[in-house]
């Protein structure tokens, strides 16, 4: 609209200047020939001294969580610009950034919400530059892209360990898996003894001298690994949805057995139907594993679908099973739901 009125009017003035020769408007008439070639001149000088690219090569963003990035405007005049940056990842709707460039370099940020998990290629598609009369922008080339690591969100699957019709609940189920002094072959200290210890850990004779019942703890022992088997067969070639289905639910499942007190160990076939694993004991292994599983599927989906076996496996088709046996199915409608308010009682 400002481009219209403003050619418009530039043309209204030299109508007018050749019409009726009157002497002020033909001087307005040249005025603005002048702030034209003025506002060219700007526009190209700005153009080769504006440089504009990302502030690191890669970043790392949670899906369907809003992210805050930095890119580095390199302004070598000493010209304020005004700029607008059209960006766009993967298959993501293109979206628009302002920002002004002092003289010098200089830190924008902007926000970016990815929508699927795995590797989002950020890039700059086009870069407008406003001169000092906005009336329109002058366009400049740019070839400035970042990855963007895009891994699960946060949710924690609710899982029950043990038989519920034994009476056994989940906080009984989360002491006993994290009770200390299971290693009976070295005591680490004697302490008083409180509601819920194993009697036969009490140590009767120093408990008959001391007229109170005291305990011996005993040095940890680590849990065993768990294995928690995947099928990522033909995970890589679907739809971007049944990916963010899969590893949304992986991740769940992961949280929630690390809740329980787990150790995991994580395995998949690659591409060439190589076995890989990855150990994950703490929430932040997580980053580490996506990465892997992203990498290798970006390489190449294994060709064999993989089978039940042992200890935890995740199928392709959102079924999970234990030992052999299917202990959940989670719907490829409901399945967020499903992943905040759901129970799996594992047995």
């Amino acid at each position: 609209m400002r481009k219209f009125a403003f050619l418009l009017f530039t043309l209204f003035l030299f109508y007018g200047a050749a019409m009726f020769r009157y002497l002020p408007l033909c001087i307005l008439a040249a005025m603005q020939l002048f702030l034209l070639f003025l506002m060219a001149c700007q526009a190209h000088f700005c153009r080769r001294r504006l440089t504009v690219s990302f502030s690191r090569e890669t970043e790392e963003a949670f899906r369907k969580e809003t992210g805050s990035f930095r890119v580095t405007v390199e302004n070598r005049s000493r010209i304020p610009v005004r700029f607008q940056l059209r960006m766009r990842a993967g298959d993501q709707k293109g979206q628009r950034f302002y920002g002004l460039a002092e003289p010098g370099e200089s830190q924008v940020s902007f926000v970016f919400k990815p929508l699927h998990c795995g590797f989002a290629k950020l890039q700059i598609r086009k870069l407008y530059l406003y001169p000092a009369v906005p009336v329109w922008p002058v366009k400049k080339k740019t070839a400035a892209a970042m990855r963007t690591v895009v891994f699960p969100g946060e949710k924690s699957l609710k899982i029950l360990l043990g038989d519920p019709s034994s009476g056994q609940r989940q906080e009984e189920t989360e002491a006993f898996l994290s009770r200390r002094g299971t290693n009976l072959e070295e005591v680490r200290q004697i302490r008083e003894y409180r509601d819920g210890d194993p009697l036969r850990h009490i140590h009767w004779k120093l408990s008959a001298r001391a007229d109170q019942l005291l305990l011996k703890e005993y040095e940890d022992r680590p849990e065993p690994f768990r294995k928690v088997l995947l099928d990522l067969s033909g995970l890589g070639e679907g739809p971007g949805e049944e990916r963010d289905r899969y590893f949304e639910t992986l991740s769940a499942l992961l949280l929630g057995l690390l809740a329980c007190g787990l150790r995991l160990r994580v395995c998949w076939t690659d591409g060439e139907d190589r076995r890989r694993q990855a150990e994950v004991t703490e929430r932040d292994h997580r980053k580490e594993l996506f990465w892997r599983l992203y990498r290798d599927l970006l390489e190449g989906c294994p060709r064999n679908a993989a089978e039940p076996e042992e200890d935890f496996f995740l199928g392709k088709d959102m079924s999970l099973y234990f030992n052999g046996r299917l202990v959940f199915l989670f719907s490829r409608e409901d399945w967020e739901q499903e992943l905040e308010t759901g129970v799996v009682v594992i047995s």
